[in-house]
């Protein structure tokens, strides 16, 4: 298998399969990949005019590739990633080629789920929470330096 199809089958089985799980439990209590509350720490891209957020996660590729000395006319090697194991960088590459360790991570930010409306009004309920929580401590503390 070369590269470009190892990242393109991998790239498109998560999205298909976030997708297909989507579908599959649209309706029910599970939301698969929801928006989330913005917070300082987040890596996120801003989605919709309410303070949710679309999270932007990390596939991380850790491969052994191969670079065969050919000469078939063309510039360059021919490349393709091998199975390895990389703990120790084994595998059985043939004379006349060169193995290589390639890391790299590519950020993807997969779809959201289509129940949107009732999570982003489950998150301005919590949203709400937390403000008449907050109100209620300052309250309650304005009230006790009163007695004092």
């Amino acid at each position: 298998m070369n590269l470009k199809d190892l990242v393109e089958e991998t790239l498109c089985s998560i999205i298909d399969a976030v997708t297909e799980l989507q579908a599959k439990y649209d309706g029910s209590e599970a939301l698969i990949n929801p928006a989330q509350s913005h917070t300082e720490n987040d890596q996120s891209e801003e989605h919709t005019s309410h303070e949710d957020v679309r999270r932007i996660q990390t596939v991380a590729f850790d491969v052994a590739v191969t670079v065969a000395n050919e000469t078939t006319g063309e510039t360059g090697g021919k490349m393709k990633v091998l199975p390895v194991d990389l703990s120790t960088m084994r595998e059985s590459a043939t004379s006349g080629e060169q193995l290589s360790r390639i890391r790299f991570e590519i950020p993807v930010s997969l779809p959201m789920s289509s129940d949107d409306e009732r999570h982003a009004a489950l998150l301005s309920e919590e949203r709400e929470r937390k403000r008449e929580m907050i109100d209620h401590a300052r309250e309650r503390s304005r009230l006790l330096s009163e007695d004092e």
